[in-house]
């Protein structure tokens, strides 16, 4: 396995900004280049890769009973009958090119990375003119093996010259395989026709990086944040490269910029990727959809999403708070009230859902019900310090003060520091 260079060895920013400039997805989960998202990283996922082989074309078909079955245990009913779905299209079709692509992204969907390889490999040598199923191919390949998944991307390219998406991906590929000379001559040739791409100016930064041409690095960066201002990879390599450059303040700036961007995507849109975690069809991964979605401005998509959760999966409480903390930033008030109360109802005992509650009520000026429901978010979590400040701060301004100071101690006994909930005691007894 081909592994790219340390270039934080000498660094002294910290650890956020210590990070390589060249992205490492061998380290990380299936979808790397989705999860986010930012957006969703739950640990490491270790595989052990089968060996690979470039299809040929004398490489005989496998017959049907060598179609992998997917094991369904454990999937949720929709991803259940997307699979099976998929499967039957392949058993009635052995040699149709995309049926055995489109089974391979549900194996990729689901994490099973062998048959996912099985599947796109057929795929590639049945539809030769698809380049989904090359570029797929290296991806999945690349899960274990970078190097080995370079040359599927390069196929894919091949068959759709003008895919920038494609093109950008094989220049990443080159550059965490330290082949710059090669993602340079791709990026100054997209760069004629993408001059408003950041990923192209990240893209030339860290090659400009790799070179130790610091200042060359920071023009390309400082072109990228102008294009992208809240991208971490693209601040974080900005810190490095004013690090590296002699600039110790601006590197601490965008350290701590970089600091207040934790848990901000870094992950491109793909739309190929994208169509993937379609055949992943359980409550986590659509609310995972829809955080992207509201993340990209897309906040309609976002709540109709959101609303397939709670109507799919009512047994999920965190649907219901997620959606409902949507509507409420949509300003969706009497929606988000409608919401809350139907996850309340199914699910009585959980505090955050009874919050939620209790501030869509105040937002429509329901504030004696909004009283009512804090009270049972405080009977079941006595803890809630945030309940406890919003129930102080409404009896102030309903000028009943004893009432306001109550709250607000009550504040202090579980978060002794909380600052808001000092100042307002201070206020209260001065008056």
């Amino acid at each position: 396995m081909a592994k790219g260079k340390n270039l934080s060895d000498t660094d002294e920013i910290g650890t956020d900004a210590k990070a390589d400039s060249n992205p490492s997805p061998r380290k990380k989960r299936p979808f790397v280049w989705l999860i986010v998202l930012g957006l969703v990283a739950v640990g490491t996922y270790l595989i052990v890769a089968r060996p690979w082989q470039q299809p040929t074309e004398e490489d005989s078909l496998p017959s049907k009973a060598e179609i992998p079955q997917p094991q369904l245990s454990g999937l949720s009913p929709n991803s259940v009958a997307v699979m099976n779905s998929a499967l039957n299209a392949v058993k009635q079709s052995p040699e149709d090119g995309d049926a055995w692509g489109k089974l391979g992204m549900g194996f990729y969907a689901h994490e099973k990375i062998d048959e996912a390889i099985l599947c796109f490999e057929q795929a590639e040598k049945l539809a030769k003119s698809n380049p989904k199923w090359p570029y797929l191919l290296g991806m999945v390949i690349a899960e274990s093996d970078f190097s080995a998944g370079r040359p599927a991307i390069q196929r894919a390219l091949d068959l759709d010259k003008d895919n920038v998406d494609i093109l950008l991906r094989l220049v990443e590929f080159h550059i965490a395989l330290d082949d710059h000379e090669q993602a340079e001559k791709l990026l100054v040739k997209v760069a004629r026709s993408e001059s408003t791409n950041p990923r192209v100016k990240l893209g030339l930064a860290r090659i400009a990086f790799a070179k130790k041409n610091w200042s060359k690095a920071r023009y390309h960066c400082e072109e990228a944040l102008l294009l992208a201002p809240m991208r971490p990879d693209i601040v974080e390599l900005m810190s490095r490269a004013c690090f590296r450059d002699g600039d110790t303040a601006s590197a601490n700036r965008y350290a701590e910029q970089l600091e207040q961007l934790k848990g901000a995507s870094a992950v491109w849109s793909d739309s190929v990727l994208s169509e993937v975690m379609t055949m992943r069809v359980d409550a986590e991964t659509l609310l995972a959809q829809a955080a992207r979605m509201e993340s990209a401005g897309r906040v309609r998509e976002s709540l109709e999403t959101l609303d397939q959760v709670v109507r799919s999966y009512p047994e999920n409480a965190e649907g219901f708070l997620q959606f409902g903390q949507a509507l409420l930033r949509a300003q969706k008030f009497d929606i988000c009230a409608r919401v809350a109360a139907d996850g309340v109802k199914l699910h009585p005992t959980n505090s955050e859902l009874l919050f939620l509650k209790a501030i869509s009520q105040l937002q429509l000026n329901q504030v004696d019900e909004a009283i009512e429901t804090l009270g049972e978010v405080l009977k079941l979590k006595p803890d809630y310090t945030e309940a406890s400040f919003v129930l102080g701060n409404v009896y102030l301004k309903l000028d009943k003060k004893e009432k306001a100071l109550k709250a607000f101690r009550e504040v202090l006994r579980y978060d002794p520091v909380m600052q808001p909930a000092i100042d307002a005691i201070k206020n209260l007894e001065s008056k």
